[in-house]
């Protein structure tokens, strides 16, 4: 990586209550990536914010992504699944506890 394709860019917080400053080294590439994405009024902590939000959706994005047949019957095979895992867990402690007691 090249310094010379890297500046430091000072990012301060809002004045009241939260301030912070961090200084982040990022390479132009990604600072002129940031700027066509960022708002005309918005920070880039606001804009940090928002994509972090983004980030955080997890799981919930993929809502109704399944039918409810596939749903249900995914359900079913994990509770299977859990049963035969519990089994076979106690399967183990029974041979184990005939060694320990042997």
């Amino acid at each position: 990586m090249c310094l010379n394709s890297m500046f430091k860019y000072t990012l301060h917080g809002d004045s009241f209550g939260d301030l912070m400053v961090k200084t982040l080294t990022i390479k132009d590439k990604v600072y002129d990536e940031l700027t066509t994405i960022k708002g005309r009024k918005e920070s880039f902590s606001d804009l940090f914010e928002r994509l972090a939000k983004k980030e955080k959706k997890g799981i919930r994005e993929f809502a109704g992504f399944l039918s409810k047949e596939t749903a249900e019957k995914m359900k079913k095979d994990i509770a299977r699944c859990k049963k035969e895992d519990i089994k076979l867990e106690d399967k183990k402690r029974k041979r184990l506890e005939k060694l320990w007691l042997s």
